[in-house]
C-alpha cells in the first residue's frame, strides 16, 4: 500500500509555511472575500505553527523542514519570528526570506535577515511572475533587470541561495541569466508552474525544463502540487520532472498550508511517493534538500 510506504523513508520538507497573525501581517491571507488562483483561502485564514505542521505528517518520518517565505508585509518581522518559533518547537527548519534583491539597501537589509534568522537563513526567494490572474511583477521584468543580476551575485558571494517562483514560458530566459550568475545555488520552485494544460503549454514547458536542467548549481521541487493540479492526478508532473531532473538535484515540498486546500500534507507525499522509484526516494524526498538547504 502507498499509505504504508509512505511510512517507511525519510522526509526532509522541502517547501512549506507557517504563519501567525498575531504575531507577523500576511495582507494578502486576510483579505476578506477574495478567491485566489488556489481557492478560497477562507479555511487557512487562521494560525498555521509547527505543531499544526507536525501533527499533519501523521507517522510519517519526517525529520526536519525548510521554510519559504510567505508574502509578509514585513520579511524582517516575518524571519525573526520564525527563528523564535523553531527555536522554541526545537525543530531543525531552514528559513528563505524575503527581499527585493534590487534595492540599493539590499546589503544592508541581508545582514538584518541573517541576524534575524538566528543561523537560520540559507537563502532568498523574489518572486519573478505569479500566477496570470494575480496582481504581481511584470511577468519576466526582473530576468531583464541588470540590479536583479547584481542581488544575484550578492547571493552567491554570500552563500546563499535563491527560490525562483516564475511562470513556465520565462524558463528558458531565466536559464540564460542564471547560467550566468557565478556560484549561485537555484531551486527552482513548483514545477516550474506549467499552469496552463493545453498541448502547447505543455510542450513549452518542458522545453524550458530542458534548459533550466543545464543551469550549474540548479536544482528543482516537485511542489505546488495541489495548485497545479487541484482537482486531478499530478502524475505528468512528476514524471517529467523525474525524466530532466536527476534525483540529486530533486527535492519534495508540500507547500502546505495552502496546497492543502487541495489535498491534505499526507495525501501530497503519498501522491509522490507512488510516482517516484524506491531508489530514488531517498534523494527526492530527504538528501537533496538536507544538502541545498542544511536545514
Amino acid at each position: 500500500m502507498i499509505a504504508k510506504s509512505a511510512d517507511a523513508f525519510e522526509v526532509v520538507d522541502a517547501h512549506h509555511h507557517l504563519w501567525s497573525l498575531s504575531a507577523v501581517s500576511y495582507p494578502w491571507l486576510m483579505a476578506s472575500g477574495v478567491r485566489r488562483f488556489f481557492g478560497d483561502p477562507e479555511p487557512i485564514q487562521r494560525d498555521y505553527l509547527l505543531s499544526d505542521f507536525r501533527a499533519d505528517h501523521g507517522t510519517a518520518d519526517v525529520t526536519a523542514s525548510v521554510h519559504i517565505q510567505v508574502g509578509a508585509a514585513d520579511p524582517l518581522a516575518e524571519t525573526r519570528w520564525l527563528a523564535a518559533h523553531a527555536q522554541e518547537a526545537r525543530w531543525p527548519m531552514a528559513i528563505v526570506a524575503a527581499a527585493d534583491l534590487t534595492a540599493p539597501d539590499l546589503e544592508s537589509n541581508l545582514d538584518a535577515l541573517t541576524d534575524a534568522a538566528e543561523g537560520r537563513l540559507r537563502g532568498i526567494r523574489q518572486i519573478v511572475a505569479r500566477h496570470p490572474s494575480e496582481d504581481g511583477p511584470t511577468p519576466g521584468a526582473l530576468l531583464g533587470d541588470r540590479a536583479f543580476a547584481r542581488g544575484l551575485e550578492a547571493l552567491a558571494r554570500r552563500s546563499l541561495s535563491f527560490d525562483l517562483q516564475l511562470t513556465a514560458p520565462l524558463l528558458r530566459r531565466a536559464a540564460i541569466l542564471f547560467s550566468a550568475i557565478p556560484g549561485l545555488r537555484t531551486a527552482l520552485c513548483h514545477c516550474g508552474s506549467p499552469w496552463s494544460r493545453s498541448t502547447a503549454a505543455m510542450v513549452e514547458w518542458e522545453q524550458g525544463l530542458a534548459a533550466f536542467a543545464e543551469v550549474p548549481g540548479a536544482v528543482a521541487k516537485i511542489s505546488g502540487l495541489g495548485m497545479l493540479r487541484p482537482g486531478s492526478s499530478a502524475a505528468r508532473l512528476i514524471a517529467t520532472m523525474q525524466r530532466h531532473f536527476p534525483a540529486d538535484r530533486l527535492m519534495w515540498g508540500s507547500n502546505v498550508p495552502v496546497d492543502a486546500l487541495a489535498r491534505p500534507w499526507r495525501t501530497l507525499l503519498e501522491e509522490a511517493a507512488s510516482r517516484i522509484p524506491l531508489q530514488s526516494r531517498q534523494s527526492i524526498f530527504a538528501d537533496t534538500a538536507r544538502r541545498f538547504y542544511r536545514p
